[in-house]
Parts: C-alpha cells; sequence; structure tokens
C-alpha cells in the first residue's frame, strides 16, 4: 500500500527510514496496541505516496532548504493526492518576526484549498528553555493543519503530551496546534510497524499522531464525493472535543474522533451541514441556520458552527500574514429586536427587546410613542469591532473561526442565519475570489423525535451526502 520513491539524491540512511516506515505504517493502521501478534491487519482505507526527502545533501542546512525544493518540485505535478502529511521540520520554535519559507511554500501551495498538508508541531514541548515549547515551523501554517500529541493520565484522562509542542501560533492563525491525535508517552507508546516487517517498534511523537488526522482527512475526501481538503479541514477542527470546552495553547481545538463516522455521522437529534463556497473581499453574504420549526420540543438547543478559509500567504510582512478573513454574526431569531426611545423620552429604559412577531401590540403601543428599532435582529454572538486592535485582539484575522452558542429553551430560536462578512487587507493582487467551507451543527439535545428528518424535508435544497462504506472505497 506504499510506493516509494527518491525525492532526493543521496543515500538512504537506515533510522530516517525507519522513521519513514513507521509514519507510513501509522497513515495506514494507526496505533497496532488493539492488535495481538498473531492478528492479520485490515486492509487499511488510503494507500500511500512516500517521497524520501533525507538525509539532505548539505547537512548543514538547518532550514532543511533542500526538502523545500523537493516539495515545490513534487506537489504541484501530483493533483491526484489532495493530503500530504508532513512529520519533519526545521528545529526550533517560530518566531513572530520571521516566516519560514517551509511555512510560506505549504500555504501557497494550499492557497485556494486545492489540497492539504498535515504537519506535526514537534517534540519539544517539555523543553528547559520555555522559549523552545513552541510549536515548530511549518507547523504555524495557515491553511492547513497543525497536530500535536495527547496521551492518557492514569485515571484514562487525554491530556498534553509533555513532548508536544504548544502555541500559539502567529498571527492569521494563533490557535496550534489546530488539534490533537495520540502520540504516545513513555507509559503509553506508539505501536508502529517496524522496518524489518516482522516485529513492531515503540515510538512517541507527534511524527505518528499527525499521520492519525492525515489518514482520516484522505478518508473524509475519499469516502464523500462532494467533501474537499478545505472541507475536510473544516469537518476535523469542526468534531474536535475539549476536555475543557474552550481551546487553548496545549490541545488547540482538541482532540479528534476515533474515526471517520464520528467526524461526518448525524443522529435524529443532532444535524450537521456543510458549505463550500466561494466570496471576493467586502462581500456580505446570508447563511440559513437549518433548525426546523415547529417541533413539539422546548428543551435546550446548541448550535455550533466552524469556518475554514484558504486565503493567500503574504510572505513579506509577518504582522499581515493572512490577506483575508470571515467575520460572522449570529441571528438567533429573525423577529428579536432592540427599540430604543426617542429622544427626550421620559421613560427609565433607553431600549428593550421585543419579538415583532408575537409582541405585535407592544411593538405597536412603542411605535405610536416614537421608539424605533434597530436596522437587524438582535444578535447572539454580537462580534462588533471598532478597530484593527480590537480585531487582532479576538483572532479576527484567523483562518478558522469555530464557535458555539446555547440556548436553554428551542423557542427562542426562530430561523436562525448567519452574515459573513469576507474582508481583505488591501494588499495588492489580494482582490480575488477566496475559498471557504463551513459546518454547521444543530443538536436539539433532549428531543425524542427523528429532527434529521424534519431537517430534510423543510430544507429540500439541502443534499444528503452519500458516505462510501470503507468496502466500497477499497473495491474500488
Amino acid at each position: 500500500f506504499v510506493n516509494v520513491q527518491d525525492a532526493v539524491s543521496s543515500h538512504e540512511d537506515t533510522e530516517f527510514m525507519k522513521h519513514g516506515n513507521a509514519v507510513a505504517g501509522s497513515l495506514l493502521y494507526g496505533n497496532l496496541q488493539g492488535y495481538r501478534s498473531s492478528e492479520t491487519l485490515p486492509v487499511p482505507p488510503v494507500t500511500v505516496e512516500s517521497f524520501r526527502v533525507l538525509p539532505l545533501s548539505d547537512p548543514t542546512d538547518p532550514d532543511l532548504y533542500e526538502v523545500i525544493d523537493a516539495i515545490e518540485e513534487h506537489v504541484p505535478k501530483r493533483d491526484d493526492i489532495k493530503v500530504f502529511n508532513l512529520s519533519l521540520g526545521p528545529e526550533g520554535a517560530i518566531e513572530d518576526d520571521y516566516i519560514s519559507r517551509f511555512t510560506y511554500v505549504i500555504d501557497r501551495l494550499s492557497g485556494k484549498g486545492e489540497r492539504l498538508f498535515v504537519v506535526a508541531v514537534g517534540n519539544d514541548g517539555d523543553h528547559p528553555d520555555v522559549n523552545e515549547r513552541r510549536i515548530q515551523a511549518p507547523a504555524d501554517t495557515i491553511n492547513n493543519l497543525a497536530v500535536g500529541a495527547f496521551t492518557f493520565e492514569s485515571d484514562g484522562v487525554k491530556v498534553r503530551a509533555p513532548y508536544s509542542c504548544i502555541g500559539e501560533g502567529r498571527e492569521g492563525g494563533k490557535v496550534k496546534p489546530d488539534v490533537v491525535a495520540f502520540g504516545g508517552c513513555e507509559q503509553h507508546p506508539f505501536h508502529l510497524v517496524g522496518y524489518d516487517g516482522k516485529n513492531r517498534m515503540f515510538d512517541v511523537g507527534t511524527s505518528f499522531s499527525a499521520p492519525l488526522v492525515a489518514s482520516k482527512a484522505a478518508e473524509i475526501i475519499g469516502r464523500c464525493g462532494v467533501a474537499s481538503p478545505l472541507i475536510a479541514r473544516a469537518l476535523i477542527i469542526h468534531s474536535a472535543s475539549h476536555p475543557n470546552k474552550k481551546y487553548d495553547k496545549e490541545l488547540g481545538y482538541g482532540v479528534i474522533p476515533d474515526s471517520v463516522e464520528e467526524i461526518m455521522g448525524c443522529s435524529k437529534n443532532k444535524v450537521t451541514v456543510l458549505y463550500k463556497q466561494h466570496m471576493l473581499p467586502k462581500q456580505f453574504s446570508k447563511l440559513q441556520i437549518p433548525v426546523v420549526s415547529g417541533l413539539d420540543y422546548d428543551g435546550p438547543v446548541d448550535i455550533r458552527w466552524t469556518i475554514a478559509i484558504a486565503t493567500t500567504p503574504n510572505g513579506i510582512h509577518t504582522e499581515d500574514y493572512t490577506t483575508n478573513c470571515i467575520e460572522d454574526t449570529f441571528y438567533p431569531n429573525i423577529n428579536s429586536y432592540i427599540f430604543k426611545a426617542p429622544k427626550g423620552s421620559n421613560s427609565k429604559k433607553k431600549s428593550t427587546k421585543l419579538n415583532i412577531k408575537t409582541q405585535q401590540s407592544e411593538v405597536q403601543a412603542l411605535i405610536d410613542q416614537g421608539w424605533v428599532p434597530n436596522k437587524y435582529p438582535v444578535t447572539k454572538s454580537g462580534n462588533q469591532y471598532l478597530n484593527e486592535q480590537q480585531r487582532r485582539a479576538n483572532f479576527k484575522w484567523d483562518s478558522v473561526v469555530k464557535r458555539d452558542v446555547s440556548f436553554n429553551k428551542y423557542s427562542e430560536l426562530d430561523s436562525p442565519y448567519l452574515i459573513l462578512h469576507a474582508m481583505d487587507r488591501n494588499i495588492q493582487n489580494a482582490g480575488d475570489f477566496f475559498h471557504y467551507a463551513i459546518a454547521v451543527t444543530v443538536h436539539y439535545t433532549d428531543y425524542q423525535g427523528d429532527a434529521y428528518t424534519e431537517t430534510l424535508r423543510k430544507y429540500n435544497k439541502l443534499q444528503t451526502i452519500q458516505v462510501k462504506s470503507r468496502n466500497e472505497v477499497l473495491i474500488k
């Protein structure tokens, strides 16, 4: 299941080959701990094209320019490959005022969302120098996935593996790592395919957690006809679960699910919808959130959405590395408005919230007194930033947006929608279309009926994604 080719002219080195073999095995089979020695491994859902780029012809090249040259030569020629795994990179933590050529090259090669690089963040997370624990290039990428490693505490809780490098990333991709997968530790080593083909190899590292994510991204694309590398990236981040319910610099957005079915699947009370589109800077777009009306239910509802964009990198200015972003504003109820009192009013309240559909008499009374409604319904997210400094502080130029909102009662929602505002930095040649993908999940927490079928019935323009079984992919 592996096709090997040399991308450099140097002779093979056994230690490098062992590492590459183990990475390829992780891509194909994952952690072998669950298999007995007598078992035959299953047929993997993906195949691997392995490009040998080590050892370097010039051992004094700390920035791995020879590796980068090979990437620039081979990647554009292989349109058939949608996902590239990088379990290597230059040593040393990233610097805010310097962009590695490695990072810039892979961001440029994925600037339209046509391919995805999955990058290990590095193994210096326990370095004595705190500053050296930060992620290593090219994990500071903005168009791809940077993967850290988790392991288990004695009680089974998932935590960052001590060696896994930490964030934050650079401007445009501050949440790093994006996600984490199992990478092992001394107590729980990663079981890998040995180089001799007969024995297991035991090791730890982000070199082996990254392939777990890359394999799932490739499987998503292979099993779903409409899935693109950009959609796979959005889905993986969207499905990641953080133990503390919020992102941080150790686990990023969280731990990826164990299977593609968990990443892509819906249930009767939990519906995920995908959108993919492109926009011009300064455009606005309205995106309907598929919440079904009229259900016999008034329990809690959770709504989660993830936006991933593919943007042209700006290799000249480190503070303006992303050239585009999307500002998102969420409106949970199309009929809920803030009314403001007229100037000179004696009213104790200067503003009040009313539903123009269910509180028509109160609305009319205020209008008769000169009260004026806001132009738009009440927002839940309230993303109104006044200046560039506030945008930066709130990660507004990041290429990924992940948010969730919760409602105690289903009745609080009525035709909810997102307004998307495409922005650019007014940089030359940055005014072209840029591509984005959105995953939205609506979870009717305690609903016992079939919200999934009702969603398809009401939103009949939605297309049901047919996810092929693994056997179908293997046969093809």
